[in-house]
């Protein structure tokens, strides 16, 4: 018998969460997360999580027993800013797509198949005009209004 080896491609499933493009970034943004980190200060790290819990730079230099333009100096670290940037980054990856994103998707859709297939490229800007608010039907802008026959008897007008 031969031993035939497999080609690395066929061995992994493509459907695999794991092997999605989605986790592949978020995999990417964690190693930049822990290189970034390990290149910061310990204490500089500790500033900038409480910094992004959302407390003033005086409490931050309070609880630290620094002063605040230490604190400020810290923040405005290079070190410190792209540990800052990956970190919003990885944030806004579990966010998930923003209604600009998705938008932006539609469009893509409309442009790649207005040639192929014109059918879905004007559903896909259809889409995005609802998105919009754009081509929605009109309501119903009749007023009615009803008297109180006590306070306004009727009169000969009510009979015509």
């Amino acid at each position: 018998m031969y031993d035939v080896a497999i080609p690395i491609e066929q061995q992994i499933d493509k459907y695999h969460p794991a092997n999605q493009d989605f986790m592949k970034l978020v995999r990417q943004c964690d190693r930049s997360i822990v290189n970034h980190t390990a290149l910061c200060r310990p204490n500089h790290v500790e500033i900038l999580k409480r910094h992004i819990r959302g407390q003033s730079n005086e409490a931050i230099a309070t609880e630290m027993r620094r002063s605040s333009s230490n604190i400020s100096i810290v923040l405005h670290r290079k070190d410190i800013l792209q540990l800052k940037q990956s970190l919003t980054h990885l944030a806004t990856l579990y966010l998930g797509p923003s209604l600009e994103h998705r938008k932006r998707h539609l469009w893509e859709i409309a442009v790649d198949t207005k040639q192929d297939d014109p059918r879905v490229s004007i559903q896909a800007v259809k889409e995005m005009n609802s998105i919009d608010g754009i081509g929605k039907d009109k309501q119903d802008t009749k007023v009615e209004i009803t008297l109180n026959n006590v306070i306004f008897p009727a009169n000969k007008l009510d009979e015509l």
